[in-house]
């Protein structure tokens, strides 16, 4: 093939991508107000983190199958969580994000992680997030519904 025609297609192929990201955002519900709504919550996850994380290994690590797969490895599983929220919280789902995203679901599946598994821990993080969000917005409904809304959105992205 000439560089022209690899050109052509690598033209195409980028096109593609980002005609699929967009669609993908727009039936996600995600849009620049759920960044900036993320973002600002990003202020009551992030001093959160910690805690969330410790309770999530414990959680995680009382299944036996899970826990031989973690084995000694939480202080760096919990660093790399702590960058890979921080990114999803950011709320750009860009490409370097796609690309975090897609690095973490080829080690899951490199290491054998099943959906259940990985579904079932999310579950967890929802839930403290959920209750995160209660407790800063209990007074406002109408944000904590749109914060509820856009970390739901966020998380079944990230999960995808």
């Amino acid at each position: 093939m000439s560089t022209t025609t690899h050109s052509s297609i690598n033209t195409a192929n980028a096109v593609d991508a980002a005609q699929d990201h967009e669609i993908r955002m727009r039936f996600m519900r995600i849009d620049a107000k759920t960044g900036e709504l993320l973002r600002e919550f990003w202020k009551v996850v992030e001093p959160a983190l910690p805690k969330l994380l410790d309770g999530f290994y414990q959680h995680v690590t009382k299944e036996p199958q899970l826990a031989r797969m973690i084995g000694t490895d939480i202080p760096r599983l919990k660093t790399a969580q702590g960058t890979h929220w921080a990114r999803l919280f950011n709320g750009r789902f860009d490409h370097e994000y796609m690309q975090g995203v897609r690095t973490i679901a080829y080690i899951h599946n490199k290491i054998g992680l099943e959906p259940r598994w990985y579904i079932g821990g999310y579950n967890f993080v929802l839930g403290q997030l959920a209750a995160l969000a209660v407790s800063k917005y209990r007074w406002k409904s109408d944000h904590l519904s749109a914060v509820l809304t856009a970390i739901n959105s966020a998380v079944m992205l990230d999960m995808d």
